[in-house]
Parts: structure tokens; sequence; C-alpha cells
């Protein structure tokens, strides 16, 4: 015997297919509203500057940037976006090599990193397929120095894709610390992610102690595909060191974890009286490194 209401819970029932169709239909405008609520910001067709696409952006939003030179320095200002050249959408490497943002003109010097992540921000952050260059770093109170010549990551994560992070430069301060990329947290333990890049001809010198002319890491971070090359960390004066010409890496944070594989690090270098691994530096971090090729680097100066 069927009772009048077991009806609604057959699969077959009019009531109950009006039913799934009703929840497939709420559910399909959720995905849609989601979808739609997202925008692409075009630079320079939308706003003249990335910055300005930057600023107009929510998150999820991907600022798409048309080929050309991009005399600026910028900020993700906490903002979960994707920040792009057209590589993104036109697989054309060429794009890599045509969309540069040039930071060799920062409003203030203090603030001369090109790319900054300062606010917060992790792995939705995104920066992907340009050339960046003519860095010379974010302002240290501590250690007291400049960092991150290229891109400068502080208390924050980021996602950096298949850019050319090239001739950056910190030259002469106490400590000049991630000459083409640098990543520290000392109280949040945001992840970043570099994949893909060409790292090379980036420069660290200090007075005290230069570290990671290439890339340096005290968060932490999935490391792999990259060519880190040509960089060159040095330090001038008694009893002083360069650590790492190419990589450095050092926790300083208990959960710090460094995932490193499938690099190419070759051809660095590193000068001072003190020298510790002209190719890649890494000490206090828990890591797995495997398959990298790290060879063809050179020190001068060992004491």
């Amino acid at each position: 015997m069927t009772r009048k209401n077991d009806n609604l819970l057959n699969p077959n029932s009019l009531v109950m297919k009006k039913i799934v169709l009703f929840l497939i239909s709420v559910q399909c405008s959720v995905f849609t509203v989601h979808w739609s609520s997202a925008q692409v910001i075009n630079v320079p067709g939308d706003y003249e500057t990335i910055q300005e696409g930057i600023n107009a952006a929510t998150d999820g939003d991907t600022v798409l940037v048309a080929d050309g030179t991009y005399l600026e320095n910028i900020n993700f200002r906490g903002k979960a976006i994707t920040v792009a050249s057209h590589y993104l959408t036109d697989p054309d490497t060429n794009h890599i090599y045509n969309t540069v943002i040039d930071g060799s003109s920062p409003l203030h010097p203090d603030s001369a990193a090109v790319v900054t992540f300062i606010s917060g921000e992790d792995t939705n952050s995104v920066i992907y397929g340009f050339t960046i260059t003519g860095g010379s770093g974010l302002h240290s109170s501590f250690p007291a120095g400049m960092v991150g010549g290229g891109i400068s990551c502080d208390e924050s994560g980021a996602k950096i894709m298949y850019n050319r992070i090239i001739n950056n430069e910190l030259l002469d301060n106490p400590f000049s610390l991630g000459g083409g990329i640098y990543s520290t947290s000392m109280v949040t333990e945001p992840w970043i992610v570099i994949g893909h890049n060409f790292i090379a001809d980036n420069v660290a010198s200090s007075t005290t102690v230069s570290a990671g002319a290439g890339l340096c890491i005290s968060s932490s971070a999935r490391v792999f595909n990259n060519t880190i090359t040509r960089n060159a960390a040095s330090c001038s004066g008694d009893d002083k060191s360069a650590e790492g010409g190419g990589v450095a890496c050092e926790s300083l944070g208990e959960l710090d974890f460094l995932s490193f594989y499938n690099n190419e690090i070759t051809h660095n270098t590193g000068s001072a009286e003190y020298v510790y691994g002209p190719g890649m530096c890494i000490y206090n971090a828990h890591t797995t490194i495997k398959n990298n090729n790290i060879s063809y680097n050179n020190a001068t100066g060992i004491r």
C-alpha cells in the first residue's frame, strides 16, 4: 500500500522532478552570478597603467596587460587578483619578453621593488608572464637595508609564474637580501609559489651581509622549474659575508617549509671575506630538495 505523501520521494514523480529542476536552476544561478562577478580589466585599454588597473580590481579579477614597457612600481594592495601579460591567454613567449614592468623610476627610493606584496596576500595573488626589471628594493628596518629588488613579499604570499626577473640591483646597503625575489614571514605562515621563472643578472651587494642575489626566502615556499643564473652576491669589508649567490633560504618560523625541485642554478657568484654557497645556501629550514642542477657556481675571497 502506498501512502499519499510517499509519491513525493519517488524520483519519477512530477513533483520530485520539479524540485530537482528547481535546485539545479538555483545552483546554476549561483555559479552564473559568481562567474559574472569577476571581470577582466585591460591595460592600457581600460586604464593607462597597471597600478590603476589593480586599484580598480576586486578579488577574482584579472588585470590583463598588453605588450609594452610600463615604467612603474606596482603594489597588489592585498587583492586576490591575477596580473598577467597576454601570455595568460596566448601561449606565445614573446608576450613575456615584450611586456616589461620597469621599476627604475620609483616615486620614492625606499619603495623601489618592481612588484610588492605587503598587505597579507596569499597564493590567490598572481603575477604572470612579465619581464620584471630595474628594481632597487623595498626599505627594511629589520634587518636594516633593502630587500626584494624585483619582487618583495613581506608577511605575505604570492604566486609568481612564467616571468623573467632580470637586472634588478640592491647596491651598497647594510643588508641586501633578494636581488631578484625576497619573501619573509616572522608572524604569519603565508606560502609563496615560484614556478617557471627565469631569474638572472640580479645583484645584491652590501657592507654587512648580502644574501640570495637571485632569490632569498624566509617563509614557506614551493619553488620549481626555474632557471636561476648569473646572479651575484657580494659584501665589502672585513669579517663580512655573502650567502647564496643564486639562492638563500632561512627559516624564521617553526612551520616554514621549503619544497625546491627541478630548478637550474648555474653560474652564480659570491664574493666576500666569507662566502656560503655561491649557488645555494640553506640553513635552519625544513626542506625537500630534489632533481635540481646546481653547477658552475663560483666563490671568491673565501677566508
